[in-house]
């Protein structure tokens, strides 16, 4: 199978202030819509569920399936201004392929 006929899915992960968790969702749920504006991209947000104090940082994910082998990882670092804003440090992007 090519690597252009392979289902690739990317996952991006990083962490916010606990505290701005309802602040962070709003972002994060804006940045999967202009995802999907600009690149017809379906994705999904989740976080970690843990026990956390108040000044704790919370993980996040945001996972688009069927990514298109022309958009490179890269793209997915960015962040938009709302959501950049609130993380501490960088976003991780990890890409998987479906095994044949």
């Amino acid at each position: 199978m090519s690597a252009s006929m392979l289902q690739r899915t990317i996952y991006v992960y990083f962490k916010a202030p606990y505290q701005d968790s309802a602040a962070v969702m709003q972002a994060a749920q804006l940045q999967l819509a202009e995802m999907a504006a600009e690149y017809s991209l379906s994705g999904r947000l989740q976080c970690r569920q843990e026990l956390l104090a108040v000044d704790s940082l919370q993980t996040w994910l945001e996972i688009y399936e069927h990514v298109p082998a022309n958009l490179d990882g890269a793209l997915f670092k960015q962040a938009n201004k709302a959501l950049q804003k609130l993380i501490s440090g960088e976003r991780h992007v990890e890409v998987f392929v479906t095994t044949p």
